[in-house]
């Protein structure tokens, strides 16, 4: 790093690799092997550093919506800062990130926002949003249930949905997740050589609903 320039080498690994011990080091010997020849080093460049010593990788950062203050904390590895959607008037503020939605209107009200964030190495999607719904909570949670219920996957057994209920200080909380069922889509596979899944594209999906009287928070994770 010096005058304005950064190099990164890095290397990525697949679980099965990561976890094979010979494997990984082999990796990071790679990594750390890595050198400039000194004839070739420009008098701009400076110094090569570790990415730790610039990045405390360990710190959290928050993903927070702007009106209704609602806050989850990430790791740095999660990308707050771009979106698809810079034309509605997203914007980034040191470790915050605020993106307005396209607002739904009931009446006069035009309150409903929400931010997201994408973690790629693990190609996780965080999506939070707030707003006003006076619907009862069974209600709300009957409504987004049923796109499970006509879900070719869950039909056939290959995932599965399971839904948690509590309450907390005046808060009624849901949870609702839908996970794969990894040894049923191998058998599934397996007896029909037409059928495929690419598994690396499967997502689990968890979704947290949160209601305080007419206010109504969600947090989805993919």
């Amino acid at each position: 790093i010096g005058n304005g320039y950064k190099y990164l080498v890095s290397a990525t690994m697949k679980d099965d690799k990561f976890l094979n011990d010979a494997k990984r080091d082999s990796y990071e010997n790679m990594i750390s092997s890595f050198t400039l020849d000194s004839s070739l080093i420009s008098k701009y460049l400076g110094k090569i550093v570790a990415a730790e010593s610039l990045l405390n990788i360990d710190s959290l950062k928050e993903l927070k919506t702007l009106k209704y203050d609602f806050v989850t904390k990430l790791e740095k590895s999660w990308d707050i800062s771009s979106s698809s959607y810079d034309y509605y008037g997203n914007y980034y503020y040191d470790d915050y990130y605020y993106k307005y939605a396209v607002s739904v209107d009931i009446g006069n009200i035009n309150n409903n926002e929400a931010v997201n964030a994408y973690e790629p190495t693990s190609k996780a999607f965080l999506n939070m949003s707030a707003g006003l719904n006076a619907n009862e909570i069974n209600k709300i949670v009957s409504d987004r249930v049923q796109r499970y219920i006509s879900n070719d996957e869950i039909k056939m057994s290959l995932a599965k949905v399971s839904i948690e209920s509590g309450k907390c200080d005046g808060a009624e909380i849901y949870r609702i997740a839908k996970e794969y069922d990894l040894n049923a889509i191998k058998n599934f596979v397996s007896q029909d050589p037409t059928k495929m899944y690419n598994l690396e594209e499967l997502k689990n999906e968890y979704e947290y609903i949160v209601k305080i009287d007419k206010d109504i928070f969600l947090q989805s994770v993919t």
